[in-house]
């Protein structure tokens, strides 16, 4: 009866072995892929960054892991996903208490809202008949998603609709940067898409545009503070040739040098002083764009696996 019980105990163990070396074997493994994805993102190689990333997190799901999978996303311009992603690893941080990752999350989704393409899709009425069955890029697309601006990333989508009462059609759509798209399944035609009267890519944010007007400030600036300084020289040298006539016996002529040499120090007070405030606005708009551009786009943070 021992040597039965002995056995049975032997067998218990050794199933339960290899469930319990699982574990670690499969945290390993998500972190030699997170490791490898780190670099190849630094090399800019996103597209085998992101599937390593995300393997990673399938294996051993990880807060740091999703917030750098978002960013790798974002980076490959997948930004309708790196949106999802950012808002997934926000709701996780806050469970977790992590109050850095909640805040940087939300930054990263504030960034990425006005550019998102949304594209709502619309079934019609067919009058008391079983609405058909909608797909959206492979995937089934719920009633309750109808008739909703969902985001999607940019690029090529199809649109599929079966319904047992007639043949199944499908619609292919292009959405850019920030456009807005209807994609209409009528009752027994193919699908329609139309732009909406919102639609279009949205313009960049400020801090996304080129710096001409800073620069251009900045440019007449330098040039109204160049042509003060010249003025303002010529002033000084009017003053000593002033000085020097009268003292030769040439008052009259010295006075209307002298005259002269006002109205130039006159110009030079205004170009100088247009100069400073137009250069100093100009470099500010400069160095506030260069700042918010760093900010709006992907920078170097990562974290933790």
């Amino acid at each position: 009866m021992r040597i039965v019980t002995a056995c049975s105990l032997l067998c218990v163990l050794l199933a339960s072995a290899p469930a319990s070396a699982q574990v670690p074997a499969r945290e390993g493994a998500a972190q030699l892929l997170f490791d490898e994805a780190a670099k190849l993102l630094e090399r800019g190689l996103f597209e085998e960054a992101c599937a390593k990333f995300q393997a990673s997190q399938a294996l051993d799901p990880k807060g740091g892991t999703l917030l750098n999978l978002a960013q790798c996303r974002e980076r490959q311009g997948r930004i309708a996903t790196a949106w999802t992603l950012f808002a997934e690893a926000r709701n996780l941080a806050a469970k977790d208490g992590r109050q850095d990752r909640v805040t940087f999350a939300e930054q990263r989704m504030r960034a990425l809202e006005p550019t998102l393409p949304r594209v709502r899709v619309t079934v019609a009425d067919r009058s008391g008949r079983e609405a058909p069955s909608v797909r959206l890029d492979g995937a089934p697309l719920a009633q309750a998603a109808w008739n909703v601006a969902l985001p999607m990333d940019p690029g090529e989508h199809e649109l599929e609709a079966t319904r047992r009462d007639g043949p199944p059609f499908t619609a292919r759509f292009t959405v850019a940067v920030g456009q807005k798209i209807d994609v209409a399944v009528p009752a027994d035609d193919a699908a329609v898409v139309r732009e909406r009267p919102d639609a279009g890519a949205a313009p960049p944010p400020a801090s996304a545009r080129a710096p001409w007007l800073g620069l251009g400030i900045a440019g007449a600036g330098g040039a109204a503070l160049a042509v003060g300084t010249v003025f303002g020289v010529e002033a000084l040298g009017r003053r000593g040739e002033a000085e020097d006539l009268c003292a030769q016996g040439r008052c009259a002529e010295g006075r209307e040098v002298r005259d002269r040499g006002v109205r130039e120090a006159w110009v030079a007070n205004v170009g100088i002083t247009v100069g400073v405030v137009a250069l100093a606005a100009g470099l500010y708009l400069v160095l506030r764009g260069d700042s918010a551009r760093a900010a709006a786009r992907y920078g170097s943070t990562s974290f933790a696996f």
